[in-house]
């Protein structure tokens, strides 16, 4: 059964748990500027990069942003296999693209300040700070396996969304020094849908018997961060801030699905009942957000233009492992209880460098160009499929603001990720269980975003 649950889970935790589950930033005069905003934190994402910018906000503001994620990404697979003496066939050889790219992640965010003074505010705000889709065909069942039935034809499918409301309080020392804190409360909603294989002790094409699985779930967690602000004179603005990493506890309901092979019918009917069996159970997890230690800088050229650099340092090596539980008496489709996965990671630390350039043309029009760069937390030995992060991530984004009003503001967002190809070659076996932890293949990735945001100011 070990092998089984490996496969699965091993997909489903590089989507969850890959750098590229973080979206690229909250608010879109920040993502416009690559992320390099913790020194300028002048609308209400300074929640989220730096809360000791809320001070600059005299009244509340909300904004609605939306738009589409365009995930162009590619796999060629090398001989997939589930260890040293297990050939898996079913998967597709070759290159292989995913079969939907274009994930629509709404985002509505905003601050309202519940109490303030000269010098200091409190208020809520609220931001997506995760969210992404994925939907690749990886497997079908092989030639020979049973003509009555298909294979889900999008059989590996990734869907998450993360929404933190984040009380914040932040204050003006003096005419140079602020600092803010906050603490948020995460609500996250999760669908995957995965690929099982079971071995049988047959000979090819039923060595394994493929199973469909499907879970969807919820659940929650608190987080903080806090920031300094300090400007040294009239032009420069230094900022440090610490986002606190924290662990998302999520539970939901599991289906699975079993395809039965003829010939395994024709043995014995009794146990394989139908061409598909099924069963359904509960399962819980965890998802581990990292801490990011974050400084930035801004620099006033003049009373039209500034140019902005952030570094983040993010705490991936809080991943050793994924732990998955199930149901106190769930049984797979076949009957077998379902066993706890535990399953090594041992993720890296990333860094992350942004630079953004913003000219105000009058009141009404203003042009931001940003660009950063990220490093990649997974190692080859636990790369696999579902990760979007394939390695160095280059990514340039150009966003133009209008004022259509004192109260309304319109910001339009392009952004796009480039990545080399990631050539994973051999398989590793991390803890020695006889099971491989990685998936060799040649990984590609790019992705563009665009989206539109409309602020409203009280």
């Amino acid at each position: 059964m070990k092998k089984l649950w490996v496969i699965v889970f091993l997909i489903l935790s590089g989507y969850i748990f890959s750098a590229g589950f973080l979206l690229s930033g909250v608010g879109s005069q920040a993502i416009s500027l690559g992320g390099a905003f913790r020194a300028q934190a002048d609308d209400y994402s300074a929640a989220y990069w730096n809360p000791a910018g809320l001070v600059q906000i005299e009244s509340p503001e909300i904004t609605l942003l939306g738009g589409p994620i365009y995930n162009y990404a590619t796999l060629t697979l090398n001989n997939p296999q589930v260890s040293a003496t297990d050939p898996v066939h079913g998967y597709w050889t070759g290159e292989i693209m995913a079969k939907s790219k274009i994930a629509f992640i709404p985002n509505l965010g905003g601050f309202y300040p519940l109490k303030s003074g000269k010098n200091m505010i409190f208020g809520i705000a609220m931001y997506v700070p995760i969210g992404m889709g994925s939907f690749w065909d990886l497997y079908n069942l092989p030639a020979g396996y049973n003509d009555n039935v298909q294979f889900p034809e999008i059989d590996t499918i990734s869907d998450l969304k993360v929404f933190d409301i984040h009380p914040t309080f932040s204050m003006k020392v003096n005419d140079k020094f602020s600092f803010g804190l906050g603490f948020g409360y995460q609500i996250a909603s999760v669908e995957l849908n995965e690929i099982m294989l079971t071995p049988t002790g047959q000979t090819e094409p039923i060595n394994y018997i493929a199973t469909s699985a499907n879970f969807k779930g919820s659940g929650s967690g608190f987080s903080y961060n806090a920031g300094v602000l300090y400007s040294v004179n009239d032009k420069l603005r230094l900022a440090l801030t610490y986002n606190g990493g924290t662990e998302i506890k999520l539970s939901g309901d599991s289906t699975l699905d079993t395809y039965i092979p003829t010939a395994l019918r024709n043995i014995s009917p009794a146990t394989y009942s139908s061409d598909i069996m099924s069963a359904t159970g509960t399962f819980e997890t965890s998802l581990p957000v990292p801490g990011i230690i974050g400084f930035g800088t801004s620099y006033k050229i003049n009373e039209t233009m500034s140019v902005n650099f952030d570094f983040a340092y993010t705490l991936w090596s809080i991943y050793k492992d994924l732990d998955i539980t199930f149901g106190e008496n769930d049984t797979n489709p076949l009957g077998s209880a379902m066993e706890e996965v535990i399953q090594l990671k041992n993720w890296k630390d990333t860094y992350r460098a942004a630079l953004g350039f913003q000219k105000k043309f009058n009141e009404k029009i203003v042009l931001n160009l940003g660009y950063y760069m990220e490093t990649s937390p997974v190692p080859d030995d636990s790369f696999e499929p579902m990760i979007p992060d394939t390695g160095l991530k280059n990514v340039a984004n150009l966003g133009i603001g209008y004022n259509l009003t004192e109260k309304i503001k319109l910001w339009l967002n392009i952004e796009n990720t480039f990545s080399p190809k990631r050539d994973v070659k051999d398989p590793v076996d991390i803890d020695d269980d006889g099971v491989y932890d990685n998936v060799p293949g040649v990984y590609n990735l790019n992705i563009v975003s665009g989206n539109i945001s409309v602020s409203y100011k009280f």
